[in-house]
């Protein structure tokens, strides 16, 4: 689908199956920063959850695709929202979409299948890679495998051995270099924006902040 500035204000609606799981992926985009936007609802109406608002350039990756994160609608509906002040054209935008189908396709890193019992599609990744589009590498080379750690399988995370730290047990303790390590919730935390945050004896407070439909700044979580 393609959108341009020529356009100032129009709406799209996708409909599907009800509770189809679409996925929109913005191809192209280029706008006029701040005066010309997107919105995605999630459902056949602007008073359905706002999933996402774009605005201004998006200039793709030379050697990946993972520029935006793809937009995904649940309720099998998708409602596209494009305003433009018609004041300076740039060339719009480029959208597609599909249909009950794996995440990224799974990143080029595994398999798309279909559950037996559920009939939802799955990834099943490569080895060294997990998460719901095989976007999340992990055990990475063996975990130093003798001397500094070994993968655990079950969790498919890195067991450092003493004097050994980070995702691959590649840093030593204490630290001479700075490193990311990413933590894992079986139940992840409302995404928000602006929001504040205080690390106090290893846990971090999350306060406040934007969730796209409201704003409540008493939500705290830890």
């Amino acid at each position: 689908m393609c959108f341009s500035n020529q356009r100032p204000n129009c709406i799209l609606s996708l409909s599907c199956r009800p509770n189809s799981i679409l996925r929109l992926r913005l191809d192209h985009f280029a706008t006029e920063c701040s005066w010309d936007h997107l919105y995605v609802y999630d459902g056949d109406s602007i008073y359905t959850p706002l999933l996402a608002a774009f605005s201004g350039l998006i200039v793709p990756e030379r050697y990946g695709n993972e520029t935006v994160p793809e937009v995904v609608s649940q309720s099998g509906y998708a409602l596209l929202h494009f305003f433009s002040d018609a004041a300076y054209n740039l060339t719009g935008f480029n959208i597609s979409y599909r249909v009950n189908t794996c995440p990224n396709n799974c990143s080029g890193r595994g398999e798309c299948r279909v559950g037996n019992l559920t009939g939802a599609v799955y990834c099943d990744c490569e080895s060294n890679w997990k998460g719901e589009a095989c976007d999340v590498p992990y055990c990475l080379s063996d975990c130093g495998w003798p001397d500094r750690g070994h993968c655990l399988q079950d969790t498919k995370t890195c067991r450092c051995q003493p004097g050994w730290q980070g995702p691959g047990c590649s840093v030593s303790v204490p630290a001479n270099s700075s490193f990311w390590q990413r933590e894992e919730y079986p139940e992840p935390g409302l995404a928000r924006a602006s929001h504040k945050a205080v690390v106090d004896q290893g846990i971090m407070w999350v306060i406040g902040g934007y969730v796209f439909n409201s704003s409540d700044y008493q939500m705290i979580t830890a």
